[in-house]
């Protein structure tokens, strides 16, 4: 029998210019450089960033911001 899938990405928001995209934090170096996943209506894009980029919601699950994502973002800016 498979095991479940444990998630381990973290909830984030991206900086993009003048305005935050809400993704996951897949991995992070000591170059100070991090791997995130932003989900689109096509699947999803992956991105090298800066970490100082890079807002961790600490108090949000991954559920929830999965589910923010689906209904067009409402919700998002409760996300902490």
């Amino acid at each position: 029998m498979d095991e479940p899938k444990i998630e381990t990405d973290l909830p984030a928001l991206i900086q993009f210019g003048d305005y935050w995209q809400p993704g996951f934090l897949i991995e992070q170096n000591d170059d100070e450089n991090a791997v995130v996943n932003i989900p689109n209506s096509d699947g999803s894009e992956i991105y090298i960033v800066p970490i100082q980029k890079l807002k961790i919601l600490k108090e949000t699950t991954i559920s929830e911001l999965r589910a923010s994502i689906k209904i067009s973002g409402k919700g998002l800016l409760a996300c902490k």
